[in-house]
């Protein structure tokens, strides 16, 4: 059975690349890096997905998901700049949602 991948991270994927210029393999490859990360952060706020669904297409281990989704989000309440970026790519989320709906 092959896994469908859900629309949701597609979008964050295309919204990721777009806005900080990383490529797919930064996002979902072996290596866990910052990208990674924030497109699973940005994931958790914006779906509904669980963090099983969210770790498995972005090639993340669940439980080392869960600690670092808990230093984003220190992270996330100290820099300003950084809750400008993730409102930012929340928005645009819920707007390509909301035209996809519309469609």
């Amino acid at each position: 059975m092959k896994y469908l991948s859900p629309p949701e991270l597609k979008r964050i994927c295309v919204l990721m690349k777009l806005y900080c210029a990383c490529s797919q393999q930064e996002l979902t490859g072996i290596k866990d890096t910052t990208f990674k990360l924030w497109a699973c952060y940005l994931a958790v706020k914006s779906t509904k997905l669980s963090i099983g669904q969210i770790a498995n297409y972005f090639n993340i281990y669940p439980k080392y998901l869960r600690g670092q989704l808990e230093n984003l989000a220190v992270e996330y309440i100290l820099d300003e700049d950084y809750q400008k970026v993730i409102e930012n790519m929340r928005v645009a989320y819920l707007e390509l949602e909301k035209l996809e709906n519309d469609a």
